[in-house]
């Protein structure tokens, strides 16, 4: 670019200073500048620093590998569209696991890191996923908060031995395509552990955050059996554990919840989105909702989806009980309940967004019923709710509360939500939550990576991309330039040639004018002069004497006229020829009548010199030979331009030309010559005593013509 700035200044004072040169030039100095001034304009400021724009559509027009990379690429994003977009929102609730860390000097002990998770039996694992954290404060989302840079991630026995290294994951924060979207390995055979470690090595670097921090974060940790997550509610243990208060607690980096949100994935429901109480000032309002799972059942636990808004203005968890109990009942009579989920005496911490998780020991049933003690409340000025958007119930790892009846403890028909959604009791049971389907954790997670997957194609395909089009735009930059240099030569060296051309022809011009005044004056005025001297010697033969005296002195006195219209000050271009001949035929025939007749187009047509002399010899010459020889009593001139070829005729009434002499190629010769010098036709007619006809047809263009057609 700043070549190209460099370029576009030089020229530009070059131009300033041989513009008087263009005009010298005449059409050339138009063409040239025209030119230089394209030039300018390919080389400035603003059209480099926008070439990517126009080197992007000669890539888009003439490349091959440019259109098959962008068309690929459109694929690729419509897969990507179709996938679950990563979350921007704050859902709320826990976070996750956050190490020790310092703000003031490097510390090398802190750039070891390890977090540990362990379950109390033997799993065979065939899936595990790790989360990043994602903290939203001042300096906005942070979608990888605390990612180590270096980290391995390693199975382990019961007694914490490496049992297999299943990544070695390095420099993470440069994949810019990532964005929080979690790590995922696929272990095929599973593999049998009782544990997972996460050792780093180089702690998370944020160039956002003041200060040399140091210190690690997970959000969540998910270890698949099947689509069992057996990392749920483990035992999480680790080194420089920070003394961190809500939400930065060890055992949230396995409590089932990361800052991704719910499992879920569109499109959203077009009904009801869940069901929810009427909101209340107080807090003891008795509240409850029961399913039906239509037989009886051995049940171990529950998944409760928090109810939510497209537009996220319900604050996070706003609707989960502070305290609650969950009960199971074989028939559904009021004392027929036993109590399995006890959170009656003691409050309940507040998840937010996500899916709260109850187990407990396999119990028959065929009712469930989730019991409110006490509401959750916001604020004191915030109303308080009890709902659900969706409630699961496990019976050997399935769900089997999809599509059974609800029953709740208010508002069995549907309340209008909002637009044309509803709170409705049925809702529970559909599959989906307040914004989309419910999907298993496991799909959920490779849905993710597999956008991961897609982004990272994408990003390749750029760069390729980018690759094309900066080849496409250095080498338009390079041609541009050979032609600004080129161009640029000849603003040098085309008008030092046009002037030195133009001095050539005024030297040429002035050596034929020195010849006509020699041969043409110089020789009538000597002929004159021996006239007169033999005029006086014999006055007898004065009278015949005296008229070729007068006839060399008219001659004369055209010839000196047509050297001065020549010379005349100005462009390379005369006045009109015609009028220039009617001047000459004055002088020239003085003996004879003659008429003239001239159409518009050639009264203003404008010769170049060269043009006009060739053109006023050929038609002296031709009134010459009619005076001097044809003995004629009347001469007609006829000029005329049409469709781009000036014609001049000089017909007189005279004794004509045998055909025998006209034929002859030494007949007229002098015309022809100046026909030839033309890059014309001469044409020649003539009857015996009844005249000659002498013709002219040339063509005007751009090279010797301002007023051509």
């Amino acid at each position: 670019m700043l070549l190209l700035r460099l370029a576009h200044r030089v020229l530009r004072s070059f131009i300033h200073t041989v513009s008087p040169l263009w005009v010298a030039g005449g059409s050339w100095g138009s063409r040239g500048s025209n030119a230089c001034l394209f030039f300018i304009v390919a080389t400035s400021p603003a059209l480099a620093e926008q070439s990517p724009t126009w080197a992007e559509e000669l890539a888009k027009k003439f490349s091959g590998g440019f259109q098959e990379n962008r068309s690929h690429h459109a694929e690729l994003a419509a897969k990507l569209e179709a996938l679950p977009a990563m979350p921007v929102a704050n859902f709320g609730g826990p976070i996750g696991y956050l190490s020790g860390w310092s703000g003031t000097g490097f510390r090398p002990e802190l750039e070891e890191q390890s977090l540990q998770v362990n379950w109390q039996t033997e799993r065979s694992l065939d899936f595990v996923s790790l989360i990043p954290a994602r903290v939203f404060d001042q300096y906005g989302l942070d979608p990888q908060y605390g990612l180590p840079e270096d980290f391995d991630v390693i199975l382990i026995d019961a007694a914490g031995k490496e049992i297999l290294t299943i990544s070695q994951e390095r420099n993470t924060g440069q994949d810019k395509s990532r964005k929080g979207r979690p790590f995922c390995y696929t272990l095929d055979p599973p593999v049998p552990c009782f544990g997972l470690r996460i050792d780093s090595s180089r702690n998370y670097r944020d160039p956002k955050r003041p200060g040399n921090w140091q210190f690690i974060a997970w959000g969540e940790i998910m270890c698949f059996e099947g689509l069992e997550n057996v990392a749920a509610d483990a035992k999480v243990s680790a080194l420089n554990r920070a003394a961190s208060p809500w939400p930065w607690w060890p055992n949230f980096a396995a409590d089932g919840v990361s800052g991704l949100g719910l499992p879920e994935v569109g499109p959203a429901p077009e009904n009801a989105i869940g069901w929810l109480t009427k909101g209340v000032n107080y807090r003891e309002k008795p509240a409850w909702v029961e399913l039906d799972l239509g037989k009886i059942r051995p049940v171990t636990g529950t998944r409760l989806f928090p109810p939510q808004r497209p537009l996220g203005e319900l604050f996070a968890g706003f609707a989960f009980p502070e305290r609650f109990v969950v009960e199971l009942s074989l028939t559904g009579q009021e004392g027929d309940y036993e109590t399995v989920i006890d959170y009656s005496k003691t409050d309940f911490l507040n998840r937010g967004h996500h899916a709260v998780r109850l187990t407990w020991p396999e119990k028959e049933a065929r009712f469930m019923r989730v019991r409110a003690i006490l509401l959750g409340r916001i604020s004191a000025n915030y109303p308080s709710f009890f709902g659900f958007s969706e409630i699961e119930v496990f019976s050997a790892g399935q769900n089997v509360a999809r599509g059974c009846s609800v029953n709740v403890s208010e508002q069995q028909e549907p309340i209008r939500a909002h637009g044309p959604l509803f709170w409705a009791p049925e809702s529970l049971t559909d599959g989906m939550t307040s914004l989309g389907k419910i999907i298993s954790e496991r799909e959920w997670l490779g849905l993710l990576n597999q956008g991961l997957e897609i982004e990272n194609q994408m990003d390749q395909l750029n760069l390729e991309a980018q690759q094309i089009v900066n080849t496409y735009r250095y080498g338009a930059i390079l041609l541009i330039s050979l032609v600004g240099l080129t161009l640029l030569a000849g603003v040098i060296a085309l008008p030092i040639r046009y002037k030195r051309r133009e001095t050539q022809q005024l030297r040429r011009l002035r050596n034929r004018i020195a010849s006509d005044l020699h041969d043409e004056i110089g020789s009538s005025l000597g002929s004159i002069q021996i006239l007169t001297e033999a005029a006086q010697r014999k006055p007898e033969s004065a009278q015949g004497r005296l008229q070729l005296i007068s006839i060399l002195s008219a001659a004369s006195v055209a010839s000196l006229g047509d050297i001065v219209w020549l010379l005349r000050p100005g462009s390379a271009f005369q006045s009109p020829s015609v009028s220039h001949f009617r001047e000459t035929a004055a002088i020239l025939i003085d003996s004879v009548d003659w008429e003239m007749d001239c159409d518009a187009a050639s009264r203003s047509c404008l010769l170049a010199r060269a043009t006009n002399r060739q053109l006023l010899l050929f038609f002296r010459e031709a009134l010459h030979n009619a005076i001097r020889h044809s003995g004629c009593t009347s001469i007609q001139i006829e000029t005329s331009l049409v469709d781009g070829f000036f014609q001049l005729k000089v017909v007189d009434d005279g004794c004509g030309i045998p055909s025998a002499d006209l034929e002859s190629a030494f007949c007229l010769r002098a015309l022809k010559e100046r026909a030839s010098q033309l890059n014309g036709e001469f044409l020649a007619t003539s009857d015996l005593n009844k005249g000659t006809t002498i013709s002219l047809i040339f063509p005007v263009n751009q090279t010797n013509s301002t007023t051509a057609p």
